[in-house]
């Protein structure tokens, strides 16, 4: 049973990771299109930061568990 449970929360963990990432990047583009308050740079940024990480978080933590778990 624990090792279900682990799976489970490492399931919803990258999905939060996911959510994250994608509400960061809208409030990017938001800020770059001037809909929101805030400096076009950190718009960029946010947009950017949140676009990789979802690419790419999501990757790097199934990496880590996979060399943890060995």
């Amino acid at each position: 049973m624990a090792d279900e449970t682990r799976i489970a929360n490492r399931y919803w963990l990258l999905q939060l990771v996911r959510l994250i990432c994608v509400v960061a990047a809208v409030y990017g583009a938001a800020i770059t299109a001037h809909a929101v308050e805030g400096d076009a740079t950190l718009g960029g940024v946010l947009f950017i930061a949140g676009t990789v990480g979802f690419f790419f978080g999501p990757l790097l933590l199934a990496r880590h568990w996979r060399g943890s778990d060995r």
